[in-house]
């Protein structure tokens, strides 16, 4: 194994999976690929505002930029306290963030997708899905999900 891909978005679940991915890497000597797609749910207009009140930039891509560079910095401080592994970042602006991972995993071969989850209820995982469940079906290579602790 040479490249473990975790999906990262900032959630206890999501860094839970981040721990087991780079002890992984560690103990397999494989690069660890910090991933994570920058959802929001804001019109330009609310950026526009948002900016205007906290001098932030002013387009939805800037904000989404800032808020992915942000959950990619704590996750690789994070995974650099696993000494002795190779990790890198890469980032999405919007999109389904399903598609968006078994993407990356596509062009950039990965040999492992982490991802973790959320225990919402089986009728809430019924009702809503989820992207570990949808990742099992569309990844282009093994998948781990990896429950949150509480």
């Amino acid at each position: 194994m040479q490249k473990i891909l975790v999906a990262v978005d900032g959630t206890d679940a999501s860094l839970f999976a981040l721990d087991f991915a780079a002890d992984l890497a560690q103990r397999l000597d494989a690069e660890l690929v910090l991933f994570t797609v920058a959802e929001h749910h804001m019109s330009d207009a609310d950026s526009e505002r948002l900016a205007a009140l906290e001098r932030l930039p002013t387009s939805v891509g800037d904000v989404a930029k800032i808020y992915a560079e942000d959950i990619l910095d704590r996750a690789e401080r994070r995974a650099r306290t696993f000494r002795g592994i190779e990790i890198s970042s890469h980032w999405r602006v919007m999109g389904d963030p399903t598609t968006e991972i078994a993407a990356y995993a596509r062009s950039e071969p990965c040999d492992l997708i982490v991802v973790g989850h959320r225990d919402r209820g089986l009728a809430t995982q019924m009702i809503l899905g989820s992207v570990a469940r949808k990742l099992l079906e569309i990844a282009p290579c093994p998948v781990t999900i990896v429950p949150e602790r509480l």
